[in-house]
C-alpha cells in the first residue's frame, strides 16, 4: 500500500476521532447546562442574537468558522436572497437574515428533525420573519432518501460518514432546480452549502440555477475526492474557485 494512501487513511481516521470526541465533549456540556436552555451569543457578529444550546456550544461564544463566517457576511446585501442548503441549527440561517433584513429572503434547508425543531427554535426566538424552512434534504432528485445522523446531535447527511451503525430516517429529497422553476422559492443570490458528502449531487440538481442568475457560492467540501469533483463541476459552469485557506470551504463567483 503506497504511503499516499496510508496519509489519507490516517487523516480520515483522525478527522472521524476528532469528529467523535466533538460530539462527546459537547454531549457534556449540554447536560450540564440544558440542551433546550436559551442563551445570549456573546461575541462575533451575532452578538446579542438569542441561541439554543442543543445547537452548539461554540456558537454562544461567537466562535463559529470565524474566516468563513466573516466572507460570507461581506457576500449579503439588504434585499439579498441567500440559500442555507444545510442549515442545521440556524448559524447562517440567522446572519443572513440579518444582513438581508427584512427586504431579502432567507431559504434555510434542513431534512433532520433533531436539527430542525432547534433551527425553527432560533428562527423563532430571534424574529427572523425573513426566513423560509424547507424540510428536505438538496439532492439532484425528487423522492425519498435514508438520512443517516449521529445519535443525539444536529449532524446528518445522506451519505454514512459516522461509523457502522449510525441512526437512520427517511427524508424528503428536493432539487433546487425544480423549487426554482415552480417559484417555491426565489432565485438566490447567495448559496452556503455544507452537507456532508451530499454537495456534488445538490449542485448537479441546481445547475441551471447556477448558470443563471449565478449566484455567489459558499460550498464546505467533505473529502479531497469531493473537493475535486465539485471544482470541476463549478468550474464547467463558468465558476472560478478559490479555496479558503487552511480550511475545506471554498467560494465560487462569476
Amino acid at each position: 500500500m503506497s504511503s499516499s494512501v496510508n496519509e489519507k487513511k490516517t487523516k480520515g481516521s483522525f478527522k472521524s476521532f476528532k469528529l467523535y470526541v466533538a460530539v462527546r465533549t459537547g454531549r457534556a456540556i449540554k447536560r450540564i447546562v440544558g440542551k433546550n436552555t436559551t442563551l445570549p451569543i456573546v461575541a462575533g457578529r451575532l452578538k446579542g442574537k438569542k441561541w439554543i444550546v442543543g445547537g452548539g456550544i461554540t456558537q454562544v461564544l461567537g466562535r463559529w468558522q470565524e474566516k468563513y463566517t466573516d466572507k460570507f457576511a461581506e457576500s449579503i446585501y439588504p434585499s439579498s436572497v441567500v440559500y442555507d442548503v444545510g442549515a442545521n441549527a440556524g448559524w447562517y440561517t440567522l446572519l443572513a437574515s440579518e444582513l438581508a433584513d427584512p427586504r431579502g429572503k432567507v431559504v434555510a434547508f434542513e431534512p433532520l428533525p433533531a436539527a430542525l425543531r432547534i433551527l425553527k427554535g432560533n428562527v423563532k426566538i430571534n424574529h427572523c420573519t425573513n426566513v423560509q424552512i424547507v424540510e428536505a434534504a438538496v439532492s439532484d432528485s425528487e423522492g425519498t432518501a435514508t438520512f443517516f445522523s449521529v445519535a443525539d446531535s444536529t449532524l446528518g447527511s445522506l451519505s454514512s460518514l459516522y461509523g457502522p451503525a449510525p441512526n437512520t430516517t427517511t427524508v424528503k429529497t428536493v432539487k433546487i432546480d425544480s423549487l426554482v422553476k415552480k417559484e417555491i422559492i426565489p432565485a438566490p443570490d447567495v448559496v452556503k452549502m455544507d452537507i456532508e458528502r451530499g454537495e456534488l449531487a445538490a449542485l448537479k440538481g441546481a445547475a441551471s440555477t447556477l448558470v443563471e442568475p449565478a449566484p455567489m457560492i459558499f460550498l464546505a467540501t467533505h473529502g479531497f475526492d469531493m473537493y475535486v469533483d465539485c471544482c470541476r463541476l463549478l468550474t464547467s459552469l463558468g465558476y472560478a474557485v478559490e479555496r479558503v485557506h487552511g480550511s475545506d470551504y471554498v467560494v465560487a463567483h462569476k
